[in-house]
């Protein structure tokens, strides 16, 4: 895993320097941008203990990147950043705010601009416009949404067929919701403002234990309970 990740780290700081190649055009703001994340400490470390946080800069970043490029590679670029909401599940609300910017423009500039002029009409009067060379950018958003969402929704019908709950796409949230919310990190100085493994919280039951008389479903919700709680 260490090693994997190492390697996937290098990938990484290439997708950026390429993504910020397709922003800024400019060679050394490139450079920089790339060599700075190759000394990112938070990344090095990360990428070390084999942690999942560079999968999804990896996934993220190239999915960023085939958006950018537009036409047909934007497609898989959309799958690409639905993918990695199974290693980070909050970027799942990343859609949510995206088609509500785009729809917000939509208001703004009438429906029937968006159904009927064509794409590079609107890119050349300096509207944002998902796909230029599209014939219809609200069908495009609509395509943007189905294909970001589609690997998440597969991933929560998976998950619904072994716990029989819907929908859950991590079992995690609990952990990091209660680990983050209890008196060790809201007292020590060690863990301030930050989070533990609920194992660490005195006088809670060890998950071991825990998962002998829960699914790992209600083992998530019982954490939540107790982080509302507190």
């Amino acid at each position: 895993m260490r090693t994997l990740n190492l390697a996937l780290n290098v990938v990484v700081a290439l997708l950026i320097a390429g993504l910020a190649m397709m922003l800024f055009r400019s060679i050394p703001v490139t450079v920089v941008a790339g060599g700075l994340y190759c000394i990112h400490p938070t990344a090095l470390y990360l990428a070390y203990t084999g942690e999942s946080e560079i999968l999804f800069l990896a996934l993220a970043t190239g999915g960023a990147m085939m958006t950018f490029a537009g036409g047909r590679i934007k497609w898989p670029g959309f799958l690409f950043l639905g993918a990695s909401c199974l290693v980070r599940a909050n970027f799942v609300l990343w859609i949510v705010f995206y088609a509500a910017f785009y729809l917000v423009l939509i208001v703004k500039n009438g429906l029937p601009t968006f159904l009927f002029r064509r794409g590079e009409q609107l890119h050349k009067e300096g509207q944002f416009c998902l796909d230029p060379s599209g014939k219809c950018p609200l069908l495009s958003l609509a395509i943007c949404v189905i294909l970001f969402v589609l690997p998440p929704a597969l991933w929560m019908l998976r998950n619904y067929r072994v716990s029989g709950h819907f929908p859950v796409l991590a079992t995690i949230r609990g952990q990091t919701f209660y680990g983050g919310n209890n008196d060790i990190v809201a007292g020590s100085r060690r863990f301030w403002g930050y989070w533990v493994f609920p194992d660490l919280i005195p006088g809670e039951t060890p998950m071991r234990e825990l998962a002998k008389t829960m699914s790992e479903d209600e083992v998530d919700r019982y954490y939540v309970s107790k982080g509302l709680k507190y």
